[in-house]
């Protein structure tokens, strides 16, 4: 109860009975859900765009490393046979 902030501590601090605390717990539940929901959402697609820019750069330099040098050396074989 010490991360709430002043003014959900002051609503709890007048409640009166349980049922009053079980009330004002399930309102800050809800609001704290809706708020961590809504950040999530503002987030979630720059974390999309920020995977689909690591894979180009991950395609390019496999890329880099598996077909240019097949292809360079087959590039040279065929010179050095056509000599």
């Amino acid at each position: 109860m010490t991360r709430l902030p002043p003014t959900d501590r002051a609503a709890l601090a007048f409640a009166l009975d349980k049922k009053d605390v079980a009330q004002t717990l399930d309102i800050l539940a809800s609001t704290t859900r809706d708020i961590y929901t809504s950040r999530v959402e503002n987030v979630g697609p720059a974390l999309n765009i920020a995977a689909a820019v690591a894979m180009g750069l991950s395609s390019v330099i496999m890329f880099g490393l598996t077909v240019l040098p097949m292809l360079q050396l087959s590039s040279s074989l065929s010179q050095s046979l056509s000599q």
